[in-house]
């Protein structure tokens, strides 16, 4: 289980591609690299992967079509790219947040983007077999932020962003047509934990 409160933003250093692997290096800020060991796990982008190689501040992630390349957007990801950090919290650690578990649902799309006065309000596609359920939800997942569902229209849905979540995490760099990993949790009222 996560937080889904980003503590970092990486960036991609590399991509190294073999047949049904791909290796992404992205160079992690000083405070976070030091922690990381192999095998350690984390949320990148909401993704749960495991730490395959740290060299300094350069941490190494392995990925493979059947997993998370066929099922998220990393298969689209470049270097330079900005990418969401969170580390696995200690058990019994308060949220602050409602929680993910690092598994994704769906790719979707970013439809709209207003600017409010304390942010911005994003309209996503919603996935049309899961909106039902979406409409259940008091809460989801994009990139491994957790966010309030703020509406649904119309095979849509829209989240509030406010200035911290903007300045804080790599869902301040996107722009209309972008893909994003959605988390849809199983269970939306555990609260904190």
């Amino acid at each position: 289980m996560f937080k889904g409160k980003i503590q970092a933003i990486g960036t991609i250093e590399n991509i190294e591609k073999q047949p049904n692997l791909e290796r992404h290096a992205i160079i992690f800020p000083d405070f976070l690299s030091k922690e990381m060991k192999i095998d350690t796990i984390l949320a990148i982008n909401g993704v749960s992967l495991t730490v395959a190689k740290v060299e300094q501040n350069i941490i190494f992630f392995d990925l493979t079509n059947e997993e998370a390349l066929k099922l998220t957007t990393f298969s689209q990801l470049n270097i330079g790219y900005k990418v969401n950090i969170e580390t696995t919290p200690e058990f019994g650690t308060l949220t602050g947040r409602y929680p993910l578990s690092g598994i994704i649902t769906d790719v979707t799309n970013v439809e709209e983007i207003i600017n409010t006065e304390g942010g911005q309000k994003m309209w996503l596609t919603a996935p049309i077999e899961k909106t039902e359920i979406l409409a259940n939800k008091k809460y989801i997942g994009i990139d491994g932020v957790s966010l309030l569902v703020e509406k649904i229209k119309d095979g849509h849905f829209s989240v509030n962003l406010d200035s911290d979540i903007l300045q804080q995490t790599n869902i301040g760099y996107r722009k209309k047509e972008d893909k994003v990993n959605l988390e849809i949790p199983d269970c939306s009222d555990v609260g904190d934990w």
